[in-house]
């Protein structure tokens, strides 16, 4: 039987539990440690119960979810208005590949348009190839003279 198809859904403050379990499985993929399920849940749930501070949407196929996709909204002066900005993006391993990825995206950024973005950015780790071949294909392009910089607040 073929897999059933990839459907995408805008999550709820009852999927953080879900989309919490993914966030660990993208965290351990990627080397992010300090991964806490009960604070991920609380940031989860914190963000879903505040609409203008951003979305996340959740794939689901061969009933069960396979990906997430979270993103911030941040007014710019540089972009002249509201920006978009992907914190995250995660396929099961099986979906990859898949279209299900694109099919996230696509959500997300007409999502984005329809808040009034302007501008859509995201990071993506430096060992990470096969994901930045995919982000340049449908249009993301790396930002010349330009490095992330940070800094955890508590340090202060």
């Amino acid at each position: 039987m073929p897999p059933d198809p990839i459907s995408i859904r805008s999550a709820t403050p009852a999927d953080a539990t879900a989309v919490a379990a993914m966030v660990e499985s993208y965290w351990r993929f990627e080397g992010i440690e300090g991964f806490a399920a009960t604070r991920v849940e609380a940031t989860l749930v914190q963000l879903l119960c505040a609409p203008a501070h951003g979305a996340i949407w959740i794939a689901r196929g061969d009933d069960e979810n396979c990906g997430y996709l979270i993103a911030m909204y941040v007014f710019s002066i540089e972009f002249g208005g509201l920006c978009a900005e992907i914190d995250e993006l995660w396929l099961a391993p099986e979906q990859r590949g898949s279209g299900a990825g694109r099919l996230l995206l696509d959500t997300a950024e007409r999502a984005f348009i329809a808040h009034g973005c302007v501008h859509v950015a995201l990071q993506v780790g430096t060992e990470n190839d096969s994901a930045r071949g995919f982000y340049h294909h449908l249009g993301y392009q790396a930002r010349t003279g330009f490095r992330i910089l940070h800094k955890p607040l508590d340090a202060v």
